[in-house]
């Protein structure tokens, strides 16, 4: 599982976005998380391959698990939008893309 570790600030501000996942119960790589250093607010905005929104979270905590209403979603090229700021007031806007393995 991929977790945001919350640090003190030090050092030069980044985000990250794993560009792959495996949600398949084994404990490990389950959910998709944010991680970063000196993040003071952020969204992250997933859709499907047809632009379809199939997940959003603000929270650290709250990752997504490969499910959209309920349903596991197949393997497949996801794509991602970060947005929001660092501490240090500079922009957050990342886009990619994210591989959902089973």
């Amino acid at each position: 599982t991929w977790v945001l570790i919350d640090e003190p600030f030090c050092g030069e501000a980044h985000i990250f976005v794993p560009n792959a996942f495996s949600p398949n119960g084994d404990g490990r790589n389950d959910e998709l998380r944010v991680k970063g250093k000196g993040i003071a607010s952020f969204k992250l905005v997933i859709f499907d391959r047809w632009g379809e929104r199939v997940f959003t979270t603000r929270s650290k905590s709250k990752g997504w698990d490969g499910r959209y209403d309920g349903e596991a979603m197949q393997s497949g090229v996801f794509a991602y939008k970060v947005t929001g700021s660092f501490v240090t007031g500079e922009p957050i806007e990342q886009k990619g893309t994210i591989t959902l393995l089973r």
